[in-house]
């Protein structure tokens, strides 16, 4: 059996599971959601769909502003080219670098040695894995802690913020949201 049928066959037996401590978990049901992208230096995130913008507070998984204006009415608070859109509500005055669907990525590592890895041994369905500090899901002697937090076939963006308190995993329909403190 060759490495990669081994190392495909070990990540297809991994779980879907709670994410680990020190992590918390919020979902919200988004149709449509194209991008997300965080307020630099802080744990604000900012979702864009087919019907507007909402704004969350990662430490609390709550949402805190919400605008109903679509990217396709017009308007200068988008910019799928340039991968930017205008927050709302704690966040207006900022432009906020996106990732999703027309691109871009966030960070996929923390200061303190979290990071966060995504397989497709049965690819379109994409899996996203928790990797503890040290830790890797692909070397099996150092996979133990890993786990895999979400499964879908639409992965649209995940990263951490920049201050490693908070992830987003974004997929067409739903906003996964993790934090410590």
């Amino acid at each position: 059996m060759s490495h990669t049928t081994e190392l495909n066959d070990r990540l297809r037996s991994i779980k879907i599971a709670p994410v680990p401590p020190p992590w918390q978990r919020t979902i919200h049901a988004i149709g449509g959601l194209t991008e997300v992208g965080y307020v630099p230096d802080a744990d604000l995130l900012l979702a864009v769909s087919s019907t507007g913008r909402g704004l969350f507070d990662c430490t609390s998984g709550q949402r805190v502003a919400r605008d109903y204006t679509s990217p396709d009415e017009g308007g200068s608070w988008y910019d799928d080219t340039g991968l930017l859109a205008q927050g709302i509500g704690p966040a207006e005055k900022h432009f906020i670098r996106l990732a999703g669907l027309h691109g871009g990525g966030l960070p996929r590592n923390t200061r303190d040695g979290w990071s966060l890895e995504l397989v497709a041994p049965d690819w379109p369905l994409q899996s996203i894995i928790i990797q503890p500090p040290g830790r890797s899901v692909l070397i099996e002697r150092f996979a133990d802690g890993c786990a895999k937090i979400e499964q879908d076939y639409e992965v649209r963006a995940f990263g951490f913020s920049d201050t490693g308190r908070s992830f987003v995993v974004a997929v067409s329909h739903s906003l996964i949201i993790c934090s410590r403190l």
